[in-house]
């Protein structure tokens, strides 16, 4: 498909969609929007991610991001969820106190069946940020299929965005800023056998990658690969090598540069624990990593 017809079919959508909205009196149109008088954000915090939130009554919320290793972001989750991907329109529309102000596009977007029909990257939530820092409100309209076709739009409210914004932009100076000693020796543990990251374990990458990112302060990172008792030597030695190596990987995958981490394997032949014990065992499932300051 070339690109004259895509924009040809992104005009006539949103020309489908506007007469839909504005002309169509065949179709229901559902309204979702915080009320002026109950209207709030909410700010949510950990060592490198900032979340902005907003309570969308009968919907769901609103919640913006800012991460440490991705920059700002934005995703809508709705309690019932979307049932098929539905094409949409942001628009910036005013407030009822911004009567010199024009309802103007932001963007054309396309939304996921699931409970998560929506993430933006970060240009996109930048704008709606500073069109809420503005008085204006960001809002979603989109046509909810199949069953009834009824035009929905959801509104994120500008009421109390200011002191809330400036809360989150001043969290989103703090990211990664944790000491060194906080950072310097963690410990990702694997399933008997595996040497696959669980997502545990990879928020705890994701914070060193955060502060090797954010500080420059680190000469090299040591990763040392182990494996408990079970199996033998050969398959062990080659276990404990794929952990070490799978942690280097997601951390360069996190832009961490391959130049500063440096692995060594062991299998099993440093535990940290006795193997008798099932929890032993699991200890000893490990790489470690080691952080070494300039």
């Amino acid at each position: 498909m070339g690109k004259k017809t895509k924009k040809v079919i992104k005009a006539n959508f949103k020309c489908l969609l506007i007469s839909l909205l504005f002309f169509n009196s065949n179709l229901h149109a559902r309204q979702f929007q915080a009320p002026i008088h109950t209207a709030s954000w909410s700010l949510q915090k950990t060592k490198i991610e900032c979340r902005l939130q907003q309570k969308i009554p009968h919907y769901g919320r609103a919640v913006f991001t800012n991460h440490a290793l991705y920059g700002y972001g934005f995703y809508l989750q709705t309690k019932r969820g979307l049932v098929v991907n539905q094409k949409a329109v942001i628009r910036s529309v005013p407030s009822d106190w911004k009567h010199n102000k024009e309802v103007h596009e932001i963007a054309d977007i396309e939304m996921k069946a699931g409970k998560i029909p929506l993430r933006l990257a970060r240009n996109i939530a930048a704008t709606m940020l500073a069109e809420l820092e503005q008085g204006m409100f960001p809002t979603f309209s989109f046509i909810d299929s199949p069953g009834p076709e009824d035009v929905v739009t959801v509104a994120l409210s500008a009421v109390k965005f200011r002191p809330a914004f400036k809360r989150f932009t001043a969290c989103g100076k703090r990211l990664a800023k944790f000491k060194f000693k906080y950072i310097r020796n963690r410990t990702v543990y694997f399933e008997t056998g595996k040497d696959r990251i669980t997502p545990k374990f990879s928020r705890r990458l994701d914070e060193i990658a955060a502060y090797i990112l954010r500080n420059q302060n680190v000469s090299f990172i040591r990763v040392d690969g182990h494996t408990d008792i079970v199996g033998g030597f050969g398959y062990n030695l080659n276990l404990s090598k794929k952990r070490a190596k799978a942690v280097r990987k997601y951390l360069v995958s996190r832009k961490v540069p391959a130049s500063l981490i440096k692995t060594r394997h062991f299998g099993k032949l440093r535990p940290v624990v006795s193997n008798r014990s099932a929890r032993g065992r699991s200890k000893n499932r490990r790489a470690r990593i080691r952080l070494h300051k300039k």
